[in-house]
């Protein structure tokens, strides 16, 4: 990719936002303003959609260390994304937002909702930056696993259970179809079992997305070949990048579902979803011989269109190819609907 040749990004701060009536909401909106690159933050602009990540909160919370003296946990940016609220979390302690099964990200807008399943590390933080390039008509929730509280109760033993819990939750967000799944990495194969229960309840399911998602017949192939072709970690485990970065209760939790979904996912043997499916493929670092988008074929009744996205499996929530793969979904969408009206 040649840098020098791309436009220079357009960065501001929503028009009209609200100015800061304390000192510390001056301070953090400054502070926002000086990591993200804008003239002017307003009390309720939202990091990720100015074009925040994962990276770039992490610089934010220590240049919030640096200049009021208090350590806020990285989960806390992505509960309390605005100046304001950050202003108002008490304590430094973890959000309780962030250890919730349903993370809003966005809850208004007049669309249906998409619900973006957490890859194998339970956490669905990564898809924040998603606000950026979704149209505000649509809010966004992620779904995370259970445990994450770490209260230390039972774990799901099935990929069915973890479903079936995912979906009595998003029902209480949204009571009926049409319901529009996202899943990357290790929640590709939980966002299809969704899909497969909802249709089962009657529902229908407009739209199934798997990022990069290894189908249960293609994963043991694919693990073996990752090992065996010498591919960084860094490369295979989704959200990895900012692992580091969290508090030793929050690595606790997050290895303690990693470790329960490396459990239960090689033993769950699909049922067959009724309809397309959108597969967004990781170009790069692949082993060779490893096919993860024609493996879902036999789990899915209709055609599968597969759309390459230019970064590693690791990458996808990268919020760069998050761009990517919106315009992906919005292009298959209409496509849908054009096939649907004809």
């Amino acid at each position: 990719l040649d840098h020098r040749a791309l436009p220079a990004p357009e960065l501001r701060g929503a028009p009209g936002s609200r100015k800061p009536a304390t000192e510390r909401e001056t301070v953090l909106c400054a502070l926002f303003a000086e990591v993200l690159g804008v003239p002017e933050v307003g009390v309720d602009d939202n990091f990720f959609e100015l074009g925040g990540h994962s990276l770039l909160a992490v610089t934010l919370i220590e240049r919030i260390r640096m200049a009021l003296g208090i350590d806020v946990p990285i989960s806390a940016v992505f509960a309390t994304p605005t100046p304001g609220e950050l202003a108002d979390r008490p304590g430094n302690h973890l959000s309780d937002v962030v250890r919730r099964i349903i993370l809003p990200i966005r809850t208004s807008g007049e669309a249906e909702p998409f619900f973006c399943v957490h890859p194998a590390t339970g956490v669905a933080w990564g898809y924040s930056p998603l606000l950026r390039f979704m149209p505000t008509r649509h809010p966004l929730y992620g779904l995370q696993a259970r445990g994450l509280d770490g209260s230390g109760a039972a774990l799901p033993s099935s990929i069915r259970e973890v479903a079936a819990e995912y979906v009595q939750q998003i029902r209480t967000i949204q009571p009926a179809g049409p319901y529009h799944l996202v899943g990357w990495s290790s929640g590709g194969v939980v966002a299809q079992e969704m899909a497969v229960q909802l249709q089962s309840a009657g529902e229908e399911v407009a739209a199934l997305v798997l990022m990069d998602a290894f189908s249960p017949s293609e994963r043991a192939k694919a693990i073996d070949a990752y090992a065996s072709g010498g591919i960084a970690v860094d490369d295979a485990i989704p959200g990895s990048e900012v692992l580091p970065e969290l508090t030793e209760e929050e690595y606790a939790t997050v290895l303690r579902v990693t470790d329960n979904m490396e459990v239960i996912s090689p033993s769950h043997e699909p049922e067959v979803f009724q309809g397309d499916l959108l597969f967004l493929t990781a170009e790069f670092g692949k082993p060779d011989g490893i096919d993860a988008a024609s493996s879902w074929a036999p789990y899915t009744s209709g055609k599968i269109a597969e759309v390459p996205i230019p970064c590693r499996h690791a990458q996808m929530c990268r919020p760069d190819m998050l761009g990517h793969a919106w315009t992906a979904i919005a292009e298959w969408l209409d496509q849908s609907m054009d096939r649907s009206t004809r």
